[in-house]
């Protein structure tokens, strides 16, 4: 069987097939181990009965002795396979968290592949799931947060709420927050209370911490800003609660109080204990959302400086995205055409790469728009908004229609912009993008 037949039977096929390989190589290895242990008994025996010792009988020659060590060859190659599999998924993990999309996804998918052979050989248990956990961590952190929920949900399924589900379900909520999914958690409903129960935990963390920014990008601000203080009253360095504290202090305008909370999410020793893998990924993540803050707050030059050093250690879709953007939005303002050119061409094949994944097409157009704004060129800032617009995330929404105002603005069109901003009034009143709606408004 391939890894497509496989990975496409249902939930319940696939743990009867699973329940069925690992009988299946018990009883081929115990078969083996008296197989193993009769002949070895055979040949000693005759070797006995041909020169026995003084005072020993053939029997004793061939005791429990040799069944143990047949048996501890098994447990060897027990051992071996699980030793196998977990340096493969460390490395898949580790590859995933660099950004490295297709190296981790091809190691993963090889096991996937060779699972039914690699179950009779004897690679059974949890290690089959802490590698579904990682391929939706995988998907997760490249945009695919569909699939990303799918297995991740599927693998947090079950009476007994281990670690390994436990870590699925973070998974599940770490996408479906930036999806701004809420209903995915009442999918994980037992993961949820069992968090509640225990909020200073880091899985209850960044479970509760994934529903407040689905909250958050439905611009719930609120219900968000509560979560995050709940958060940080049962852990005051919670990385979740500060995050959550600083995207509503963003969304409503205040971006001193959300860069004071950034700056203390940098300095929290939670993050200078982990690993460096995953201490890079956070890092680049709020470096990258510090730079888009700056920029917001009209202080380009910081922002400027931040996301070169995003440049320089390309990973991650977003990142990546704010390290090309906001230098190719002041050099645009500069009359710097070949750099504005060049961070056109960028995103432009930034957007091919994750044209599956709508939050980002959203995210890149604006940014895009900008850049040609800046550059004198409307017509195409306005062209390339569609994405924005039709965001599924309110405050994207509210992001490119006020683009989109300001495109009309210069192409002449004062009727369009002006029904560009009442759309934003519509979708929220509360953040910074409506504040700024209703001072054009009024001003107009």
């Amino acid at each position: 069987m391939g890894c497509s037949e496989w990975v496409s039977s249902a939930a319940v096929d696939r743990r009867v097939l699973a329940a069925f390989l690992h009988f299946a190589h018990l009883f081929l290895a115990g078969t083996g181990i008296a197989v193993l242990t009769v002949a070895a008994w055979t040949v000693v025996a005759m070797a006995a009965i041909a020169a026995p010792a003084p005072g020993q009988s053939a029997f004793s020659l061939t005791s429990a002795w040799y069944f143990l060590s047949v048996l501890l060859v098994l447990v060897f190659w027990w051992g071996g396979f699980v030793a196998w599999a977990v340096v493969r998924t460390r490395r898949a993990m580790r590859e995933a968290m660099e950004g490295d999309f297709a190296g981790a996804s091809a190691r993963l998918r090889w096991m996937f592949d060779h699972e039914p052979w690699l179950r009779l050989a004897g690679l059974n248990g949890a290690m089959w799931k802490q590698a579904r956990v990682i391929e939706a961590y995988n998907d997760y952190l490249h945009g695919l947060y569909r699939d990303a929920i799918e297995i991740a949900l599927e693998e947090s399924r079950g009476l007994w709420l281990s670690p390994l589900k436990r870590a699925a379900a973070t998974v599940a909520a770490s996408a479906a927050g930036d999806m701004g999914d809420a209903s995915v958690f009442d999918r994980i409903e037992k993961h949820r209370a069992r968090a509640r129960l225990r909020i200073a935990h880091p899985a209850s963390q960044a479970i509760l911490g994934g529903e407040g920014v689905a909250w958050a990008n439905q611009l719930r601000l609120a219900d968000a800003l509560a979560r995050g203080q709940e958060l940080l009253a049962a852990d005051p360095r919670s990385r979740s609660g500060l995050m959550l504290r600083a995207f509503v202090s963003a969304a409503r305008g205040d971006g001193d109080a959300a860069l004071a909370d950034l700056d203390a999410l940098r300095a929290s020793p939670l993050l200078a204990k982990a690993k460096p893998a995953a201490r890079e990924l956070m890092t680049q993540l709020g470096d990258a959302t510090r730079a888009e803050l700056l920029r917001e707050m009209g202080r380009l030059d910081e922002a400027v400086a931040i996301a070169r050093g995003l440049v320089e250690r390309p990973r991650h879709r977003v990142p990546r995205l704010i390290g090309v953007s906001v230098p190719g939005l002041a050099a645009a303002r500069a009359g710097d055409r070949e750099g504005a050119e060049r961070a056109v061409s960028a995103i432009a094949q930034m957007r091919e790469t994750w044209s599956f994944e709508p939050v980002f097409r959203a995210r890149s157009a604006i940014a895009l728009s900008r850049i040609e704004r800046a550059r004198g060129a409307p017509d195409r800032a306005l062209a390339v908004l569609g994405d924005a617009v039709a965001c599924p995330l309110p405050l994207l929404r509210q992001e490119g229609l006020l683009e989109q105002a300001d495109a009309r603005s210069a192409l002449g069109d004062p009727a369009g912009a002006k029904q560009a901003l009442e759309y934003v009034l519509e979708i929220s009143t509360e953040t910074r993008q409506a504040r700024s709606a209703r001072e054009r408004l009024a001003a107009a």
